[in-house]
């Protein structure tokens, strides 16, 4: 709100955050919650770190630790819980920063803010930014001068984008083993990244790729409804629905049916 003053119009505005006017319209009335995108913008505009401008989230339960630091949402439900988390643990760590902020503002380019056609473009303009083809997007700009730094490679950061690029256009996945093939490019890397920056063999990598698997897949469940509801994405292998008697559809229910349960189990 500080910055209104800045521009001729809100239309103005909109366009340097990269909203649509309706968009703005309902964050200024404190009628939407804006994404890491939204988020890089302002703080790009008043010139701050994003980790300053997101500030320590308050957990909203009895008995939370005042001034823990962490970086919970009051609602479970937020579409980047997990992120602003890891903005917050890392925080001292440039590396892991550069690295979650681009990977955040990829990961929201499924919103309804930006139109679908668009979507792949703007993964590929991140990743032409980060291999250094172009400046254009600096997130990636900043990611690859971490990398160079440290001389690690972009090579997790690519496959993360390849996950990214995945879910615009793969909303279905047959058995356990296309499942698996996708926790390779969406999970897998974020840990191997963790590990190079810490200096850690490729020797743990099995290791590390089985629990970002595991935990990726744990996600998948917490959020099954919610992520057919909202994007018509369904992460539940095919095979598992059909064996246990359970639909797609089953998804949409306020309750998860007996046969949906017992998929998931």
């Amino acid at each position: 709100k500080k910055n209104r003053k800045r521009y001729k119009s809100q239309s103005d505005m909109a366009k340097a955050l990269g909203l649509t006017q309706p968009a703005l319209s309902n964050f200024m009335a404190n009628q939407w919650k804006p994404g890491m995108g939204t988020a890089l913008a302002i703080a790009e505009m008043d010139g701050v770190e994003l980790v300053d401008l997101l500030g320590p989230f308050h957990t909203g339960e009895a008995g939370a630790a005042p001034g823990s630091g962490l970086h919970l949402p009051p609602d479970p439900a937020d579409q980047l819980h997990n992120v602003d988390v890891c903005v917050s643990f890392f925080r001292g760590r440039k590396e892991w920063s550069a690295w979650t902020i681009a990977a955040a503002k990829a990961g929201v380019f499924g919103t309804d803010d930006v139109p679908s056609p668009e979507w792949e473009a703007r993964l590929d303009r991140l990743e032409q930014a980060l291999l250094g083809t172009h400046d254009a997007e600096p997130e990636g700009v900043r990611l690859r001068g971490v990398l160079r730094e440290r001389a690690l490679s972009p090579v997790h950061a690519q496959h993360l984008l390849r996950a990214f690029r995945q879910d615009v256009t793969k909303l279905r996945y047959d058995n356990w083993d296309d499942l698996v093939d996708y926790c390779r490019y969406s999970a897998m890397p974020v840990g191997r990244f963790v590990l190079d920056v810490h200096g850690e063999s490729q020797s743990l990598w099995p290791a590390n790729d089985a629990l970002c698997a595991a935990l990726q897949v744990i996600n998948h469940l917490q959020d099954c409804g919610k992520d057919y509801r909202a994007l018509n994405r369904v992460y539940l292998p095919a095979d598992a629905l059909a064996v246990a008697g359970a639909r797609v559809e089953d998804l949409a229910a306020p309750r998860a049916t007996p046969a949906l349960r017992a998929a998931i189990a």
